[in-house]
């Protein structure tokens, strides 16, 4: 029998991008009647068959039961019924099929009830702990261990993508506009591509010349606009606008050439002096910036004042420029360990493998937080990105249809084909076997994502493809290697056992 545990409760959301901190939450007991019961009925003939059933706690001391002819299958479904508690009891009721009429009493060691109608009879049922088969699973032989409990060392905090110049983290604000400038050295004329992303509209000038704009609502990921530049031999200037329309923002900035590859023949602007170090530390991103803002217009949001030109427009002299603070490459990961398990802290965004990774099996255990007084997505949220682009669902669905926005499903991909979810404060287990896309020469995809997944001993996704990245993805750069992504939502999460074998 399953004894009380203390398990978080996040009493709001909050957390949007990399901006917003959510509420503070607090501890609170999990109802040792929450979760698998299983036992028999009988039925009006006198037989005796398998019956189960999954009681879920919400707020207000109210209680949802399905009660199951068995677990883990679809279209398993006897009845619904809800109540409340009772004293030292729930009591709980609901009609089914042809006006069946069902009642249950729960108490701390037995669920028994009856069931009046077409068919009629009896049910008793015993709590039960049904734990995933693959918990534990040792890495095999040439596996990565990515968190064996002991330290983060292998993660890296999603905010701290290199080149990621989080100007809500420098600047603050909202509804504005902040300018970047930057000199690179070219050692020659050159043609170049400036991969870029911003968090939201952007506007860009080369040397006096625009080269970009575009007002658009979005969160920044690398290679959004892939911008044809010249370069000339000696310094170049450029000048952004980056505008906030609510929520996080920020720009990535890297020259590239014609077939990605950084480029190795510049440097930055390091107090007068050229300097590799700073792109060589952050994946070539270009580092050093000044910046100048916030600027607003009363009354304006963010996007009706992209089109005016604020005074570094227009080569104002009395502009105030400042350095802004260096990005630290790798900091660390800011979760929380705690008895050999990793916490998600609320609104420090997602924690991501400093490697990255393409065909590979993944081994990964979490536990969803006993939240009854939330429901939906706001009920221990998180997400295994898989590359930082195909999500997982994490989440405390259990009892629920199983969608595609559920644990287990792909979101807008594909609902697990049955719902695997475990209660809340149980530990569960996803095994995922995971192939990349295929690209010709020519960078044209000829072959889909692929993933197989497994939750808790079932397969729930066999060979599906995933023909683009889920939302929330870190990039769409769908032809490279990407990180392992655990998504902070705002729900304190837990992850431990984290192991990727290549393939």
């Amino acid at each position: 029998m399953r004894t009380f545990s203390k398990i978080i409760l996040l009493l709001t959301l909050g957390f949007i991008g990399f901006s917003c901190v959510p509420k503070p939450y607090i501890e609170i007991e999990a109802d040792k009647r929450m979760g698998d019961w299983s036992g028999t009925r009988i039925n009006k003939d006198g037989q005796e068959v398998p019956m189960a059933a999954q009681l879920i706690a919400y707020k207000n001391g109210r209680f949802t039961a399905n009660l199951l002819s068995e677990f883990d299958k679809k279209d398993n479904q006897l009845a619904t019924i809800s109540g409340k508690v009772k004293g030292n009891e729930i009591k709980l009721i609901g009609s089914y099929k042809q006006g069946t009429r069902w009642k249950g009493v729960v108490t701390d060691s037995s669920f028994n009830g009856v069931y009046h109608g077409q068919d009629h009879g009896t049910f008793t049922l015993k709590k039960v702990t049904r734990l995933s088969p693959n918990l534990g699973k040792e890495a095999p032989e040439g596996a990565i261990v990515l968190f064996d409990g002991s330290n983060l060392d292998s993660w890296t905090q999603e905010s701290n993508i290199p080149g990621y110049l989080d100007l809500s983290k420098h600047v603050g604000g909202s509804e504005c506009a902040e300018y970047l400038k930057t000199d690179v050295w070219s050692d020659l004329n050159q043609d170049a591509i400036l991969e870029l992303g911003s968090n939201d509209g952007v506007a860009g000038w080369l040397n006096g010349e625009k080269i970009i704009s575009e007002n658009v609502l979005r969160r920044a990921t690398p290679g959004q606009e892939m911008i044809p530049v010249s370069l000339k031999s000696g310094w170049n200037t450029f000048l952004m606008k980056i505008v906030n329309a609510g929520g996080g923002w920020g720009m990535f900035a890297r020259l590239m050439d014609e077939n990605e590859i950084p480029l190795k023949s510049i440097a930055e602007n390091a107090n007068g002096q050229k300097s590799i170090d700073y792109l060589v530390k952050n994946d070539h991103y270009l580092t050093l910036w000044d910046m100048a803002g916030p600027y607003r217009i009363d009354g304006k949001i963010g996007r009706e004042i992209f089109d005016h030109p604020f005074p570094p427009e227009n080569n104002d002299p009395n502009v105030q420029w400042e350095k802004l603070e260096i990005f630290k490459l790798g900091d660390k990961a800011l979760w929380v360990i705690k008895e050999d398990v990793v916490e998600i802290k609320p609104g420090t965004s997602g924690m991501m493998t400093r490697q990255q990774f393409s065909d590979f099996k993944l081994h990964i255990e979490f536990r969803t937080p006993y939240m009854p007084n939330s429901k939906g997505q706001g009920r221990g949220n998180s997400g295994v990105y898989l590359q930082g682009r195909y999500e997982v669902q994490v989440l405390d669905s259990y009892g629920l249809e199983g969608k595609d926005n559920e644990c287990g499903g792909i979101y807008k991909v594909g609902a697990p084909a049955v719902n695997m979810c475990a209660p809340p404060g149980q530990w569960q287990s996803y095994d995922i076997d995971f192939t990349s896309p295929k690209f010709d020469n020519r960078r044209e995809k000829i072959a889909d994502a692929r993933v197989t997944v497994n939750h808790n001993g079932v397969i729930i996704h066999d060979n599906v493809a995933v023909p683009k990245p889920t939302g929330g993805a870190v990039d769409l750069r769908t032809h490279k290697p990407g990180s392992i992504l655990l998504q902070d939502h705002g729900n304190p999460v837990q992850y431990r056992n984290i192991w990727i074998l290549e393939k």
